[in-house]
């Protein structure tokens, strides 16, 4: 485990290391057969003044459109994500996305108490999903997602997040963060409420609880 100072990223990063120890997959990939596909959309760039990413490539009246912590949707922070990957040579597949919104929202909610944003996550038979930004993606099927429909200048905040998020979760392929997931109680609780009727959402008071119990442990 890495030897961080408990500053809020800190226990962040401790308490998410200590909990993310997947075995080596051994099945299929969930990204297998991924297709050749030409991105729309190729370049992500580092925003000078607010060390945010940012996408090029789209018409110029929609580059540096900023958005604000309190306007964050779940698309936006997928787009974060994705520019993320870009920026990195690495790509992700829609499985992959769903599983890296479910620990950003997580993870934000059992550090500072509100959701990262408000658009609710469903305990799928793959793991948490979100069922809007799933079908936005759909198109590219198992494949990597090659482009997105907003280009942003995000928040550092975000920025900052998403950065720690990648630093533990982002070496995962769909398949591992599907089975670790699937391992945790907030998964487990949705399930067991679908199977008695319920809907089937995963609570933000769940995934607040079970990430913040993380932190906590991560202090002792």
């Amino acid at each position: 485990m890495a030897n961080l100072n408990l500053t809020p990223s800190g226990l962040w990063f401790t308490a998410m290391t200590a909990g993310v120890t997947p075995t080596p997959a051994t099945g299929p990939s969930s990204e297998a057969q991924i297709p050749e596909r030409k991105p729309a959309i190729t370049n992500y760039v580092m925003d000078a003044e607010s060390g945010s990413f940012r996408t090029e490539g789209a018409p110029a009246e929609l580059k540096h459109k900023k958005v604000s912590m309190a306007s964050l949707t779940a698309d936006v922070v997928a787009d974060a994500i994705i520019a993320f990957c870009g920026g990195h040579g690495d790509l992700v597949t829609n499985l992959r996305l769903q599983k890296l919104l479910y620990y950003a929202q997580s993870w934000f909610l059992a550090l500072h108490d509100k959701p990262l944003f408000t658009d609710p996550i469903v305990a799928s038979d793959h793991g948490p999903l979100l069922p809007a930004v799933f079908g936005r993606f759909a198109v590219f099927g198992n494949g990597p997602i090659l482009r997105t429909l907003g280009t942003w200048v995000f928040p550092r905040a975000l920025s900052n997040h998403i950065d720690e998020l990648m630093e533990v979760y982002g070496r995962f392929s769909a398949y591992d963060l599907e089975r670790l997931s699937c391992d945790e109680e907030p998964w487990k609780s949705a399930r067991r409420s679908l199977e008695n009727g319920g809907s089937g959402t995963i609570s933000n008071d769940a995934m607040k609880h079970f990430y913040r119990l993380r932190i906590n442990a991560s202090q002792k």
